[in-house]
């Protein structure tokens, strides 16, 4: 979803590992000399082993006439995917294909339609499976990989990006994507990325620059040719919070565009800081979208949805449109 190294430079930290005593078994040493002397990087060499477990770490969850990803996070079968993927009203056993076709059915351990969660058990018929070991919160501007399969496709879709937001607040704005979510649901703190996801790829797994799991994909935002389109993923900790409760944790319901609004500017203001390091105008942006899009919604009838995403887009292109002026007069 490698770059091989200058070998003069690894023959140098090679020389500083050993200078300090640092004690390596024999078989990785020769090992180790040998890519090295046939310009293969150990690096690249990791980055292969990670992304064929990876592969064989996601499986494809049939519902009725649709298909859907998700991720085995642990060796006996806990499997992370989307809530929206089947009908939670009537919730039948579903079926996971694994990565050699082998199909095994799943078991439901939680199922959190308000923030599109949704936590299995494979039935094992293993005693191990492959898994992708969860990672520790995403930065922004971190390199990532979106790793899954589009329906009906035996290929693998491993679309690269970077971190844009790390703690982004998603209201519900993209109508009709959550056929099956009820209404009035809304969306945690979530990571937005430059690795546009595609339709058919909810539930695939977004990966650090190492092969560990960051979150589950679910949609994809914005227009085109602009900041405002990639990529939005449920958080890991999101995930381990709901399967490490014994209680439920209520996610909020948002009620009413102004609470909407409320949450969604949180998110875009510490985006705003960020990007300018101006907690001030971050702040004032926001306020003034705020009111800006209140005006719109009573005076146009703009829609719920409509206002949001003009909120959304607005904020992150004056916040650049500011950065790059910021740089001209320095």
């Amino acid at each position: 979803m490698g770059i091989i190294p200058d070998l003069n430079n690894h023959q140098r930290n090679c020389s500083r590992l050993l200078s300090r005593g640092v004690v390596m078994p024999l078989t990785v040493l020769i090992l180790t000399v040998l890519m090295l002397t046939l310009g293969v990087a150990p690096v690249a060499v990791a980055n292969v082993d990670w992304m064929d477990n990876a592969k064989k770490s996601i499986v494809t969850i049939k519902y009725k006439q649709d298909r859907f990803n998700g991720v085995i996070t642990s060796p006996d079968g806990v499997v992370f995917s989307v809530s929206h993927g089947f009908d939670n009203q009537k919730t039948p056993p579903l079926e996971a294909y694994l990565h050699n076709g082998q199909k095994v059915k799943m078991d439901l351990l939680v199922n959190d339609p308000y923030a599109d969660i949704a936590i299995f058990k494979l039935r094992n018929k293993r005693k191990k499976y492959h898994f992708i070991k969860p990672a520790s919160k995403a930065l922004i501007a971190d390199q990532i990989t979106v790793l899954g399969k589009l329906s009906h496709r035996p290929s693998y879709s491993i679309i690269d990006g970077k971190v844009l937001f790390n703690e982004l607040n998603l209201p519900d704005f993209v109508s009709g994507q959550k056929k099956y979510l009820p209404e009035g649901f809304s969306f945690e703190k979530g990571i937005f990325h430059t690795a546009t996801t595609k339709p058919g790829l909810s539930g695939s797994a977004l990966l650090s620059a190492n092969g560990e799991l960051i979150g589950i994909n679910n949609l994809s935002l914005g227009g085109e040719g602009d900041r405002s389109r990639g990529g939005f993923t449920i958080g890991i900790d999101l995930y381990l919070d709901r399967l490490n409760q014994s209680d439920r944790i209520e996610t909020p319901v948002l009620q009413g565009l102004e609470d909407k609004l409320d949450f969604l500017l949180e998110g875009l203001q510490s985006y705003g800081y960020y990007v300018l390091r101006d907690q001030v105008t971050a702040e004032t942006l926001a306020v003034k979208l705020r009111k800006a899009s209140l005006a719109q919604a009573n005076q146009q009838r703009f829609s719920e949805a409509k206002t949001l995403q003009w909120v959304w887009k607005t904020y992150i292109r004056e916040v650049d449109a500011l950065k790059k002026n910021a740089e001209k007069a320095a």
